[in-house]
Formats: structure tokens, sequence, C-alpha cells
């Protein structure tokens, strides 16, 4: 039993795995089942087996990248000893986070289903599983007299909505250099902080 479990989870992931090279291609809306069917090799049973549609499919996909994106997260931070250093490397890694193609797949995405009350839960509950990060460091700033005493929570989300807005306008602007504009955002930031 446990191998036809391992099998159909690694076939799941081969699916996944093949389907995110042909978003971060093609983009959302140019992708199709197909294409993710004939790039993976599997059969269109096996991939409907597992994802129910090419939706279901994506929102596996920025799950696991969401996941990602917190690992690599929290493997950069252990390097660094303070709230005002981790504040630049959370834009940098906000800035390489705009810069994948899978993002802007998912910027399609997004978009091509506001309709579904389902989708938009969803990618509300992805969008707050990086606040517990952000929250974290303007803890430590508060705490450690980096940054003038204020509410947390409201910080955390003026923060958040900062370094998310300087990175969905990258596309408008095509600022070649994202890491600096980011670098820019939070030097501004940080002089609204300081004590």
């Amino acid at each position: 039993m446990t191998n036809a479990k391992d099998k159909a989870e690694n076939t799941k992931k081969l699916i996944a795995e093949k389907a995110k090279e042909v978003f971060s291609q093609k983009g959302y809306f140019l992708a199709s089942m197909e294409m993710i069917r004939i790039h993976s090799g599997m059969s269109k049973g096996s991939i409907y087996y597992h994802f129910k549609s090419k939706s279901d499919l994506f929102m596996y996909l920025l799950e696991l990248y969401t996941q990602e994106w917190i690992d690599k997260w929290f493997e950069k931070a252990a390097g660094l000893d303070t709230a005002k250093d981790k504040l630049y490397a959370l834009a940098e890694h906000f800035a390489m986070d705009y810069e994948s193609p899978l993002m802007q797949a998912a910027i399609e995405f997004s978009g091509s289903e506001a309709s579904d009350p389902k989708i938009i839960e969803k990618l509300y509950e992805l969008n707050g599983r990086y606040f517990p990060i952000v929250q974290t460091v303007i803890e430590e700033g508060i705490t450690d007299g980096e940054f003038k005493k204020s509410n947390v929570e409201e910080i955390t989300i003026i923060t958040y909505g900062y370094l998310a807005s300087v990175g969905s306008i990258s596309k408008m602007i095509d600022y070649p250099d994202m890491n600096k504009i980011y670098k820019m955002a939070v030097d501004v930031f940080l002089d609204g902080l300081k004590k």
C-alpha cells in the first residue's frame, strides 16, 4: 500500500515540476493542460487524477512556491544579526520573488480567477503566511531598540504592503535592477522607523 502511495505522490510531484516549467515559460493564460501533459509525458487521466483543473494545479504550485520562499528566507535570515539587516534581506527576497517567471504567471492567475471565492480565499491564506516573517523582523527591531516603539501589527501590515507594492509595479515600470529599488525603498522606510 505504501508503494502505491509513494508512486502516486512521485507522479504528482513530477506533474507539478513539469507544469511549473510550462507556466514559467508560457505564463498562466497560454499554458494548457495539454502542454503540461506533453511536457510531463503523463497521460491525461493521470494528470486529472491528481489535479482536477489548471487552476487547481496552479494553486498547488503556488502553495509549494510559498513554502519554498519561506524556507529560503529562514536560511537567509539565520546568518543575520540585526533587524535592519533582516529588513534589507527581506526586501531582496521580495525582489527576487517578483523576478520569478512563476510569480509573473501568478499575477496573471490572480487576475483571471478573481471571481472564484475559493481561489481568492486560498490566495489570501497564502499571502498571510508571509506576515509572521515580517512581524518577527519588526518585533525584533522594536525590542532591540533599532526601530521606534510602534504598534507591531500596524507596522507589520504597512511593511508587508510596502514591500509587496514595490514588487507589484515592477513590470509596469520595467526597471532593470529591482534590488536597487528595493534597497532604496527600505532606506526610505527605515527613515520613518528611526528612533
